[in-house]
């Protein structure tokens, strides 16, 4: 039995651009991740798989990434409101949260260099 309802692979970059588009996907994993949907790549952390993106992550709509597990290989941009609240976010370089309230209550593990908010 597969842990995950399913798993969004791509060489190249992921555009979530729709309302819920990529909401309750088991795992995506791509070059870049864009969520720029409303609730586009909303997830469950500890529930559904992560969202991993090899490069960054990106963030820009209300609850985008909202209780999401991110393991990301450069930046994570948290632009929209809400837009990481909840998520776990590990490893990487950095995370950028711009939005009104983008990182509340979100879990930040071994980022390299920065979290500016």
């Amino acid at each position: 039995k597969n842990e995950f309802p399913s798993i969004l692979t791509a060489s190249g970059d992921i555009y979530c651009s729709g309302s819920e588009g990529c909401a309750y996907v088991g795992a995506i994993n791509g070059r870049n991740i864009h969520c720029t949907g409303s609730q586009s790549c909303r997830s469950e952390v500890r529930k559904l798989g992560p969202l991993v993106p090899d490069n960054n992550i990106y963030c820009h709509a209300l609850n985008g990434c909202y209780d999401a597990e991110i393991q990301i290989g450069k930046k994570a941009l948290c632009g929209g409101r809400t837009a990481c609240s909840y998520s776990q976010i590990k490893g990487g370089v950095g995370v950028h949260c711009d939005g009104g309230q983008s990182c509340q209550n979100a879990e930040m593990i071994r980022q390299r260099k920065f979290i500016y908010c």
